[in-house]
């Protein structure tokens, strides 16, 4: 923007320290959130927020059957006595059961659950013909 004369130069003056006093409000505005969220109590609660979420909630679930999958498979194959050779097998079956199942852990839960009402039809039907 060119200015020609005193009165535009004022008006120019008069914007950019409007411009600055807006600018002024927005880091102090910036500096309350930033300082509200950085407090002991806020970053518990975020916390607590995000364990609740449902994302956080299946990673969980994920993790969580993947490791005991793994676990139980390591200790049908191993025991205490087993040879070193057979207990490191042993280890890298149940990292690859821990991995496989951690990232297939919401297509094994939907079979087990179809697996589950097949079985509780039969229980039902069973019933029912026995009545």
């Amino acid at each position: 923007m060119q200015i020609n004369n005193s009165k535009q130069l004022q008006e120019r003056i008069h914007y950019l320290e409007w411009k600055k006093g807006i600018g002024k409000e927005n880091i102090k505005e910036n500096i309350k959130s930033l300082y509200a969220a950085i407090q002991p109590v806020n970053i518990l609660k975020s916390a607590i927020a995000k364990i609740y979420s449902p994302v956080f909630q299946h990673k969980i679930f994920s993790a969580s059957l993947g490791i005991g999958t793994g676990i139980i498979s390591n200790k049908l194959i191993t025991n205490k006595r087993s040879p070193i050779l057979k207990r490191i097998a042993g280890r890298l079956v149940q990292l690859g059961i821990t991995n496989i199942v951690a990232k297939n852990a919401s297509k094994i839960k939907a079979v087990s659950i179809a697996i589950g009402r097949q079985i509780l039809k039969k229980k039902n039907k069973q019933f029912d013909d026995n009545l």
